[in-house]
C-alpha cells in the first residue's frame, strides 16, 4: 500500500513538472491585449495642445529564444481626443494612432510569475477623424516597458499586465514636439 501511494505521487509529480516544462518550451506565442492610453507631453509651448486620456487595443506574435529571451512583434490600435485651448479649431476632434513595432524581451522567470522588460523600434501612424486642420501622417519610434506575467498552471494561457512607452516626434504644420506616449494593458497569452 505504502509503495502503490508512492508510485501515485511519484507519477502526479512526474506528470506535474512534464506540463511545465512543455508549458516553459513553448517557442512561439501569440497574444492580445486592451487599456488605457495617454499622451504625456504637451504639443506647444504655452501646453494648451495636448490628447486626453484614452483607450487602446491590441495583439502580435512572438518567439522565445529561451526561457529569459524572446523577440515581440505587436500591433496597437489607440484613440484619444484632442484638447485644443489653443483655438486651433481641432477640440474634440478624433485622433487614430496605430503603433507597429518588434522588440526583445528579457524575462526572469519566478515560478509561476514572470517579470519582463522590453525595448525595440517600430512606428505610428497618427489619423485625425472629423477634421482637415491636421493631415495624418507616419514616424519612426522607439518602444520600451516593463510587465509581468503569470502562468496559469496546466495550460498553455498566461495572463499579463504590462506598461508600454513611445518616443516619437510630432510634426503637424503649427504643433511640433517629442510625443512620449504610454499605455497600460492588461492581456492573454497563448503558447502554440
Amino acid at each position: 500500500m505504502f509503495i502503490v501511494r508512492g508510485l501515485k505521487a511519484f507519477g502526479v509529480a512526474t506528470l506535474f513538472a512534464t506540463n511545465t516544462l512543455v508549458a516553459q518550451e513553448r517557442k512561439v506565442v501569440v497574444f492580445a491585449h486592451g487599456g488605457g492610453y495617454s499622451s504625456t507631453s504637451d504639443l506647444n509651448n504655452s501646453g494648451t495642445a495636448d490628447f486626453d486620456l484614452g483607450f487602446q487595443v491590441g495583439g502580435g506574435i512572438g518567439w522565445n529564444f529561451s526561457k529569459n529571451v524572446g523577440v515581440r512583434g505587436d500591433f496597437t490600435f489607440a484613440r484619444s481626443d484632442f484638447d485644443d485651448d489653443a483655438g486651433l479649431g481641432l477640440q474634440g476632434a478624433e485622433i487614430n494612432r496605430y503603433y507597429y513595432g518588434a522588440d526583445v524581451q528579457i524575462r526572469l522567470p519566478l515560478r509561476s510569475f514572470v517579470p519582463y522588460v522590453f525595448g525595440g523600434a517600430g512606428g505610428v501612424t497618427l489619423d485625425p477623424q472629423d477634421t482637415s486642420s491636421l493631415d495624418s501622417f507616419t514616424r519612426l519610434a522607439g518602444r520600451f516597458g516593463l510587465g509581468l506575467s503569470y502562468r496559469i498552471a496546466n495550460s498553455r494561457l498566461s495572463i499579463f499586465s504590462q506598461g508600454t512607452g513611445w518616443v516619437y516626434d510630432f510634426d503637424g504644420g503649427t504643433l511640433d514636439g517629442t510625443q512620449f506616449d504610454v499605455g497600460w494593458v492588461g492581456g492573454l497569452t497563448i503558447g502554440l
